[in-house]
């Protein structure tokens, strides 16, 4: 009974992660799928084709990533042609790229004529005749678009999205038990926010950090460099030409319908889409600058981030064994002291911490600053080497000094902190005691520069009025700057200084949308509008067009958040053997699965269930 809980939570977890596409709202409830019962499975071939392909798809990847994680990690992979021509996964793969499209494929049934066109598309797969960028033959085009669907799709990169969406289903459960735990970013579970937790975590007693880019890699495809680290864990021939195949042929202009300008404006019609809307904007532009960059690597522009991980995992690798020789514990015999707080006891142990969001990647060393030197002088020489190309390094700096990372800052930091101590008063006495704090802060310049980037300040710093937001009524407004007060201070959630950039962000928004209101209600000026309006612009404005002057609208809009109540920060940091809540799951059922396992295992999945099992013997 245990093991089918853990598997269930398991399948949810990658059915979640492949097939997001929501299924059609119904009234009655309907009984759980087939799959969840392992008596029922004959039920399956009643449902229809689509339905039944999703629910055997799901079967078959969880226990693909259940397998993964209890291979051993030096395992290398010859055959993989069985879960090439399992016709389910094509068959998701396909409504996985209607949906990253906008495309509109139903989920119960797909077309025969789909369905044939996906086995030809499987079969010229697994023959290793395929042509990336539809150089040999489109077997599979996008469907109908409908009066919503107004983006334009092209064909040969809808095709060549359904590889790749199958190869990633198929690679990243095999790599993802492989991956260090020092790699962030573009992988599912370890996001920025987590590799912020991480800094915060085991970089508080470093000295030494420098700062080191990879991301020249991804400007050129280099094949046969990748080729070389893929056959280390993947040595199925059909696979890596594929994926080499791939890398090397360039993306095919995507060519879209010409269409003739009219001389008289353009109407929208009802279903078209419109601009990107603001919020969305403002929070793509706080994106940083370590996350903007993805590999360009010809036609693997869906498989690209999961193939540059795989690519520096030798760098993660070398990064940890260098780790290792490099650590030190205390010895009483030399007399040096890397202690950054004077109250502390004189410690001279070192240590190397290493972690890479990307191609960008972060070295801290505690010890002299001749270590970090020698650690970036070997780091070259090994990319010189491996990847044939050198990281761009900063100049070190030493902890005290705040180090730009993700969008936000760390360093070290003295703050005076109150302590009690009992006496022969009941009271005690308090006294005020210095003490070096760890910070992660969010980066006020990157928050500037972003704002200037979404046009809400000028070069010189000054709000600009919102007029993206002019032609709304103030109901819908203060909504939306709502939603972006939210979303900003979701980002922010882990930075020590969360009170500081929501009061911030939300000043410069608030001071935005009063300039415009100002303009479209003719009230000239910010302190007139505040007047009107509350300084959190609840109160429902005049509007002077209107007959009589009457309010704007009846309903009341709601305040602008964040200018009075600022949420607090959520400090959590993680340490080294730190894992998301999927990689637990599956290496606990990994461990069930395993005959000599099974005591340990209960033990050790009881503690992270929270529960009380026990192995009675009859």
């Amino acid at each position: 009974m245990l093991g089918f809980r853990a598997k269930k939570l398991v399948a949810s977890v990658v059915s979640k992660r492949y097939y997001s596409y929501p299924p059609p709202p119904r009234k009655k409830r309907n009984p759980p799928p087939a799959f969840f019962d392992a008596r029922a499975v004959a039920q399956i071939d009643s449902c229809p084709v689509t339905s039944a392909a999703r629910i055997r798809a799901t079967l078959l990847l969880t226990y693909h990533w259940i397998w993964s994680f209890q291979q051993h990690r030096d395992k290398k992979h010859h055959c993989l042609g069985g879960l090439l021509r399992n016709p389910d996964l094509w068959i998701c793969a396909y409504q996985r790229a209607c949906y990253n499209n906008k495309l509109w494929s139903p989920v119960s049934s797909l077309p025969p004529k789909t369905l044939e066109t996906l086995e030809l598309l499987m079969e010229a797969v697994c023959a290793n005749c395929y042509g990336w960028g539809g150089t040999k033959v489109v077997y599979v085009c996008p469907p109908h678009k409908t009066a919503i669907e107004a983006t334009e799709v092209d064909e040969k990169s809808f095709q060549d999205e359904i590889v790749q969406e199958v190869l990633l289903m198929v690679l990243e459960p095999i790599y993802e038990a492989k991956f260090s735990r020092r790699s962030f970013g573009y992988r599912p579970g370890r996001g920025a926010r987590e590799c912020l937790r991480f800094i915060h975590g085991n970089f508080g007693d470093v000295s030494w950090t420098v700062k080191g880019d990879l991301s020249k890699l991804f400007d050129y495809p280099q094949a046969e460099l990748f080729n070389r680290v893929l056959r280390n864990v993947i040595q199925d021939d059909k696979v890596g030409e594929l994926i080499i195949k791939g890398m090397k042929t360039r993306a095919p202009p995507a060519v879209l319908p010409f269409k003739r300008l009219k001389p008289t404006k353009r109407k929208f019609l009802e279903f078209e889409p419109r601009r990107t809307p603001l919020w969305l904007e403002v929070v793509l532009g706080f994106a940083p600058a370590e996350a903007q960059r993805t590999p360009d690597w010809g036609c693997c522009n869906k498989l690209g981030p999961f193939l540059a991980n795989v690519y520096l995992s030798e760098l993660d690798a070398w990064m940890e064994k260098q780790a290792e020789l490099f650590r030190r514990p205390h010895d009483p015999s030399i007399g040096v002291s890397f202690s950054t707080d004077e109250q502390e006891k004189p410690n001279n142990a070192r240590k190397m911490e290493y972690v890479r969001f990307g191609a960008h990647f972060l070295i801290s060393v505690r010890g002299t600053r001749d270590d970090v030197l020698s650690f970036e002088e070997k780091c070259r020489v090994f990319c010189k080497q491996k990847y044939h190309r050198e990281p761009e390094f900063g100049a070190p700096e030493a902890i005290s000094t705040p180090t730009l990372f993700l969008g936000h800052h760390f360093f070290q930091t003295k703050k005076l902190k109150t302590k009690w101590e009992p006496s022969s008063n009941k009271r005690g006495t308090v006294s005020k005691v210095e003490k070096t704090v760890f910070c992660v802060d969010g980066a006020v310049g990157h928050a500037v520069h972003s704002l200037k980037r979404v046009g809400v300040l000028d070069d010189k710093d000054n709000t600009l009025p919102c007029m993206r937001l002019f032609h709304e009524d103030q109901v819908h407004n203060n909504a939306h700057v709502n939603k972006i007060l939210r979303a900003l201070a979701d980002l922010y959630q882990h930075s020590t200084n969360r009170a500081e950039m929501c009061e911030l962000i939300g000043y410069l928004f608030r001071s935005s949308l009063a300039k415009m209101y100002a303009a479209k209600y003719k009230l000239r000026t910010q302190i007139r509008v505040a007047k009107s309006a509350s300084l959190d612009l609840c109160k429902p404005l005049k509007d002077p067009q209107k007959a009589g002057g009457g309010a704007q609208t009846e309903a009341v809009p709601e305040p602008l958040e964040l200018v009075y109540s600022v949420p607090e920060a959520l400090v959590a940091p993680i340490a080294h053997d730190w894992k998301p809540l999927h990689e637990k799951t599956l290496r606990s059922v990994a461990r069930l699965l395993r005959p000599e396992g099974l005591q340990d295992g209960l033990v050790v999945l009881a503690k992270e269930l929270g529960t009380c099992w026990k192995l009675v013997d009859d």
